[in-house]
């Protein structure tokens, strides 16, 4: 989980919103089965039962800090990791699998 905090604060992500914890353990679930980006929004619910709210709330809130993450910085971060060029946000399955990838390169 470490290492999940660490990229998260190297691309502008603030631990003041809620869907950082969210997010967070989003990148924990899909990093033991990656097959999980299949199917998000089981895992935007099996996160909402943790934090007792639904998985609408849990992507609403990842969506969130994505986009506060981005305005602050973090697109810069996403454009080098991903070696593509957002001009918008990426959609949050698109982020989970460019975290994803990185972690899985052991690149933190």
């Amino acid at each position: 989980m470490r290492k999940i905090h660490v990229l998260l604060k190297k691309a502008s992500y603030s631990k003041r919103y809620c869907g950082y914890k969210e997010l967070a353990d989003c990148l924990y679930l899909v990093l033991q089965d990656e097959n999980r980006l299949c199917s998000i929004m089981k895992v935007y619910e099996e996160i909402a039962k943790k934090y007792n709210v639904n998985g609408s709330c849990v992507e609403k809130n990842i969506r969130k800090v994505n986009e506060e993450a981005w305005r602050k910085g973090g697109k810069k971060f996403i454009n080098e990791i991903s070696g593509q060029h957002y001009v918008v946000v990426p959609k949050t399955s698109e982020l989970l699998e460019i975290f994803l990838d990185y972690l899985k390169n052991d690149q933190i």
